[in-house]
Protein backbone atom coordinates (compact mmCIF):
# COMPACT_ATOMS: atom_id res chain seq x y z
CA UNK A 1 0.00 0.00 0.00
CA UNK A 2 2.65 2.33 0.07
CA UNK A 3 4.02 1.94 -3.34
CA UNK A 4 4.62 5.69 -4.70
CA UNK A 5 4.58 6.73 -8.84
CA UNK A 6 8.13 5.17 -9.19
CA UNK A 7 7.54 1.69 -7.78
CA UNK A 8 3.31 1.48 -9.10
CA UNK A 9 4.92 0.45 -12.47
CA UNK A 10 7.03 -2.07 -11.82
CA UNK A 11 3.77 -3.51 -9.55
CA UNK A 12 1.59 -3.58 -12.40
CA UNK A 13 4.20 -5.03 -14.59
CA UNK A 14 4.37 -8.46 -11.53
CA UNK A 15 0.90 -8.43 -11.46
CA UNK A 16 0.71 -8.87 -15.32
CA UNK A 17 3.22 -10.96 -16.03
CA UNK A 18 1.48 -13.12 -12.36
CA UNK A 19 4.63 -13.09 -10.78
CA UNK A 20 2.65 -11.01 -7.99
CA UNK A 21 -1.19 -11.31 -6.81
CA UNK A 22 -1.91 -8.56 -4.13
CA UNK A 23 -4.77 -8.36 -1.68
CA UNK A 24 -8.03 -7.17 -2.23
CA UNK A 25 -6.95 -4.31 0.07
CA UNK A 26 -4.19 -2.94 -2.39
CA UNK A 27 -6.89 -3.57 -5.87
CA UNK A 28 -9.85 -1.70 -4.37
CA UNK A 29 -8.05 1.19 -3.20
CA UNK A 30 -5.89 1.48 -6.27
CA UNK A 31 -6.88 2.57 -9.82
CA UNK A 32 -4.82 0.61 -12.36
CA UNK A 33 -4.24 3.21 -15.31
CA UNK A 34 -1.10 1.81 -16.62
CA UNK A 35 -2.09 -1.20 -17.78
CA UNK A 36 -2.60 -0.93 -21.23
CA UNK A 37 1.43 -0.87 -21.65
CA UNK A 38 1.65 -3.78 -19.71
CA UNK A 39 -0.50 -6.24 -20.81
CA UNK A 40 0.35 -6.04 -25.08
CA UNK A 41 1.84 -9.35 -25.68
CA UNK A 42 1.27 -10.79 -22.01
CA UNK A 43 -0.74 -14.14 -20.98
CA UNK A 44 -3.51 -11.92 -20.39
CA UNK A 45 -3.44 -10.44 -23.86
CA UNK A 46 -6.22 -12.83 -24.95
CA UNK A 47 -8.46 -13.05 -21.94
CA UNK A 48 -9.11 -9.24 -22.37
CA UNK A 49 -9.43 -9.22 -26.35
CA UNK A 50 -12.05 -11.97 -25.66
CA UNK A 51 -13.57 -9.61 -23.05
CA UNK A 52 -13.59 -6.80 -24.91
CA UNK A 53 -15.11 -8.86 -28.52
CA UNK A 54 -18.07 -10.12 -25.83
CA UNK A 55 -18.54 -6.54 -24.58
CA UNK A 56 -19.01 -5.16 -27.79
CA UNK A 57 -21.09 -8.13 -28.94
CA UNK A 58 -23.67 -6.84 -25.85
CA UNK A 59 -23.54 -3.00 -26.90
CA UNK A 60 -21.27 -1.75 -24.86
CA UNK A 61 -19.24 0.92 -27.18
CA UNK A 62 -15.42 0.31 -27.75
CA UNK A 63 -14.29 3.11 -24.89
CA UNK A 64 -16.50 1.51 -22.03
CA UNK A 65 -15.05 -2.20 -23.08
CA UNK A 66 -11.56 -0.91 -22.71
CA UNK A 67 -12.07 0.86 -19.73
CA UNK A 68 -13.98 -1.98 -17.86
CA UNK A 69 -11.90 -4.64 -19.31
CA UNK A 70 -8.39 -3.52 -17.92
CA UNK A 71 -9.47 -3.06 -14.79
CA UNK A 72 -11.33 -6.61 -14.45
CA UNK A 73 -8.69 -8.20 -15.91
CA UNK A 74 -5.98 -6.96 -13.40
CA UNK A 75 -8.06 -7.71 -10.70
CA UNK A 76 -8.87 -11.55 -11.85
Amino acid sequence: MAANSSTRPFITFLMVSRRLRPGYDYLVSRKLCSLWHELTDSCLDPDLNQFITAALELGFTQRVASAIGSQIIARC
